[in-house]
């Protein structure tokens, strides 16, 4: 076995040699910001002639020998770990800064980033995720901007990024000489706000592939999918928010819904009663941003970095630049200015703390729910109404309903309106709403087809679905505020039909 001594002096003996070889290639005396297509192609001719030599194959056998029993690295395979310690040199731009005209590189720090990448069993990783169709705009001089600061959400922030940003973020420089299928097209991204969340993910020890063979013969309900659980998190509590896209408005309330908002939908006043007014209505299907896709950057410097998804689902619109030229930008359903960028603030840090794995491991029902809400949100209404109505009738079954309940809908109406309602005529209306709301769901899974219903049936669906989340997130912050026990479902369920959840919610004995 190879000691850290001796690993130490191997690896100076190839660094140097490297070095030394890499910095007598440059074709500028001056560092340059990018390497040009003849310079990128010498650059990974002059590694590809290093890596075959015997300074190389030494450097691989050493580092097998010292970290292959302490480490969650096991494979006696060579060139498993002739892959990984080229990894190390590609991904850490050690070759890049050599031919590229670094004055020095410290080798000494070089190799602890060497010894930490093939003894860490978990590495830093942050995801980024497009919000396609949200703009965040800031007034100044009477004007709107783009807004430039961040926004901080607690778990995760919201914000743009440079394409100098971005470049550095995915390693661009150095995956344009060994990695061009994990370039990523900044010219695009830098015009997206991202969701973005830090993160760790444990380290795949090398040469292994990763089969679960524990559920082979259980059926499992399928979740969100392939999304890490810090993702999840952050999206279950961005559909908590109350989105209204522009093309979902009425030009003007009946008299007498003066002052209403469409939040109260089903519960102040009926989908019929806004279909019946004379007032001009823009009908669009309500629908939410969306979640086209994932990128990743982790810092498993002895695995290739992850691909970069394609951009072609991005859904784009034509503008006219800064100099009168055509230009592709995001399209924009939701504009949100100072005020609504301050209320999604607040309420994601302070109404929604309490929705954390803790909660969600003690309330699994309710990550049930949050599930099938998230689906939901992500359904495309244009595409597949019923199936979005479906989901969120789904998610307040998850909250609501009960097996083998000869009455569901009237239980699940008579749950609902006691939790939402707060006078008779709001019950009697929710009461209405969701029989109303039902009754579609069982034509539709009685095989019958969509009957063109109006969009507004839709966020109907999804407003009673979010407004029941938050009143189950309203109990768990009292209790957990009054450091009292969260209730089980049942309890929670039997103090609805007893007309006793403020009581349940507020301590009532």
């Amino acid at each position: 076995m190879t000691s850290k001594e001796e690993l130490t002096k191997i690896f100076e003996k190839y660094t140097i040699t490297a070095g030394m070889y890499l910095s007598r290639l440059r074709v500028s005396q001056s560092k340059v910001a990018y390497l040009s297509l003849a310079q990128r192609a010498r650059l990974l001719e002059a590694v590809e002639y290093l890596e075959p030599k015997p300074a190389f194959h030494e450097l691989v056998e050493a580092t097998r020998d010292t970290y292959r029993q302490n480490s969650p690295h096991s494979s006696q395979v060579f060139r498993v770990w002739e892959a990984a310690v080229k990894c190390f040199f590609r991904r850490t731009g050690f070759y890049l800064n050599c031919f590229n005209g670094e004055a020095t590189i410290d080798l000494a720090k070089t190799f602890v980033q060497y010894d930490r990448a093939f003894t860490a069993c978990e590495v830093p990783v942050t995801y980024l995720v497009p919000l396609e169709g949200v703009a965040f705009c800031e007034t100044r001089n009477g004007v709107n901007h783009l807004r430039e600061q961040s926004i901080n959400l607690g778990d995760f922030i919201l914000r743009r990024f440079s394409k100098e940003e971005l470049i550095n973020l995915a390693g661009n420089r150095t995956n344009e000489v060994f990695y061009p299928y994990a370039v990523w097209d900044v010219e695009k991204l830098s015009r997206y706000w991202f969701i973005v969340i830090k993160s760790r993910k444990e380290v795949l020890g090398l040469g292994w592939i990763p089969v679960d063979f524990s559920d082979l013969n259980y059926i499992r309900r399928k979740s969100l999918p392939k999304l890490p659980f810090s993702l999840r998190l952050a999206l279950y509590k961005l559909i908590l928010w109350d989105w209204l896209p522009e093309g979902f408005q009425v030009e003007e309330w009946p008299n007498e819904l003066s002052g209403c908002q469409w939040s109260e939908l089903g519960i102040c006043f009926s989908v019929e009663r806004v279909l019946k007014s004379k007032n001009r209505l823009i009908l669009e299907p309500w629908y939410g941003f969306c979640f086209p896709l994932r990128l990743e950057v982790n810092e498993d410097l002895i695995h290739p970095p992850p691909p970069a998804p394609g951009l072609d689902t991005l859904e784009t619109e034509i503008r006219s630049g800064f100099e009168g030229e055509e230009v592709e930008w995001p399209v924009e359903w939701f504009e949100l200015k100072d005020k609504p960028t301050a209320e999604l603030e607040k309420f994601i840090r302070e109404d929604l703390a309490v929705l954390d794995a803790s909660l969600l491991e003690k309330w699994p029902f309710f990550e049930v729910a949050l599930e099938y809400a998230t689906k939901a949100f992500f359904t495309d209404p244009f595409d597949d109404a019923p199936q979005q109505l479906l989901w969120h009738i789904t998610a307040l079954e998850a909250l609501l309903g009960k097996k083998e309940d000869e009455k569901l809908v009237k239980t699940m109406a008579g749950r609902l309106f006691r939790l939402l309602g707060r006078n008779t005529k709001e019950k009697d209306r929710i009461d209405y709403s969701f029989r109303k709301l039902y009754e579609i769901r069982s034509d539709l899974v009685h095989g019958n087809p969509w009957k063109n219903y109006s969009p507004l049936y839709l966020y109907l669906a999804r407003n009673l679905a979010r407004r029941a989340c938050l009143r189950f997130l309203e109990l768990a912050r009292n209790c957990i505020q009054e450091s009292r026990q969260l209730p089980e479902r049942e309890q929670i369920l039997t103090a609805i039909d007893q007309g006793c959840f403020e009581k349940l919610a507020g301590g009532g004995s």
